[in-house]
């Protein structure tokens, strides 16, 4: 009785379904064209496994020698075999898209990264900006010589012995494209594109814009990334423990310190916030920090505060607290958003 197909494999008659198909499994690896393999070896060592792995047909072949030629009509393609062994063994993860079946991961361009600076103004009321967008088109390309136009790269890897899998990466240098493209493939077109500004978002964040990269042949464009920065403001700035807070700075004089004052500042929405203090403040135990709840950044259902940093200017001589005394306050102060510090809650804060 022949004993060639075991032969092709490796394995004795005795062999078990999991020994074969493990045989299998090396051979086939080490043998496929895809991997710079024998493509007359890797039909022999498949054709060996179509026959071996199907109870009915490897009797028939133990018995005769040979099996009825009438079922190859029904063999299955040497890739497919491949595939639903390593599929078939959990190993669809590994193995799977290697040969152009659905599990592939399909690729697109190149991600294309830009940086918008906007106002707190902006950013505070959540605006859409028109953005004018620069695309480049690359019709066609030159072919990846690293990974000879695949677009993977492959390496194995032995678990054990005996035990070998293969590790598909997408091709460093091209990106998993399989070309490389020149500038010289390249045209350039204007496009104004709208980049939605969500109210409140941290400075540093980044946003998507799908499918508004650069176009490579005939893939799908990458995205536009977009990082959010903030310009910086003249009367506000963003707590840098909670980035949903402002703070606005003022600065009053001892006179103010010990008698009371009142002052006022158009805010980002563009209302009109008045503080003041009628009796003054005769104990500093606790840096002048004030909070105004729900006045700052509104982000993600999350609301941040406004709060009011105040420090002291202290007069270099007696004079010049006589000065001070002296001066009269002509600011008229709106009677909407009046805020008083005897009512606002002091915090000791980290800003």
């Amino acid at each position: 009785m022949s004993s060639e197909l075991y032969e092709i494999l490796g394995v004795g008659k005795d062999s078990s379904e999991t020994d074969i198909k493990k045989a299998y499994r090396k051979l086939a690896i080490k043998h496929h064209p895809d991997k710079g393999g024998d493509e007359e070896t890797f039909k022999k060592i498949s054709h060996a496994y179509g026959i071996l792995s199907d109870p009915e047909k490897r009797k028939q072949y133990d018995m005769f020698g040979t099996y009825d030629d009438s079922m190859s009509q029904n063999m299955p393609n040497f890739n497919d075999i491949f595939e639903n062994i390593f599929q078939g063994g959990g190993m669809g993860h590994m193995f799977g898209g290697m040969f152009g079946n659905s599990m592939e991961k399909k690729n697109k361009g190149k991600d294309k990264t830009i940086t918008l600076r906007v106002s707190l103004e902006e950013v505070f009321l959540g605006k859409t900006i028109k953005y004018r967008l620069l695309r480049k088109k690359y019709l066609n390309g030159d072919d990846c010589t690293t990974c000879d136009g695949k677009g993977k790269q492959f390496q194995m890897v032995q678990l054990g012995p005996g035990i070998i899998t293969q590790n598909i990466t997408s091709c460093s240098v091209c990106n998993g494209n399989g070309k490389k493209y020149d500038e010289k493939f390249s045209t350039v077109e204007e496009e104004i594109i709208d980049i939605p500004i969500p109210r409140g978002i941290p400075n540093g964040h980044r946003l998507a814009i799908r499918e508004k990269g650069d176009q490579y042949g005939s893939l799908p464009p990458g995205d536009i990334i977009v990082t959010i920065e903030h310009k910086p403001h003249s009367l506000f700035e963003i707590s840098k423990r909670n980035v949903v807070d402002i703070i606005y700075r003022k600065t009053i004089n001892l006179y103010e310190l010990i008698y009371g004052f009142e002052f006022m500042f158009e805010y980002l929405g563009g209302d009109t916030i008045s503080i003041k203090s009628s009796e003054g403040i005769h104990s500093i135990q606790k840096p002048l920090c004030y909070r105004i709840p729900n006045k700052g950044f509104s982000y993600k259902h999350v609301k941040g505060d406004l709060l009011i940093y105040l420090s002291v200017s202290i007069p270099k001589s007696i004079e010049d607290i006589k000065k001070i005394e002296n001066k009269e306050e002509t600011t008229e102060l709106k009677t909407e958003n009046i805020y008083f510090i005897e009512h606002l809650k002091l915090d000791t804060i980290e800003i």
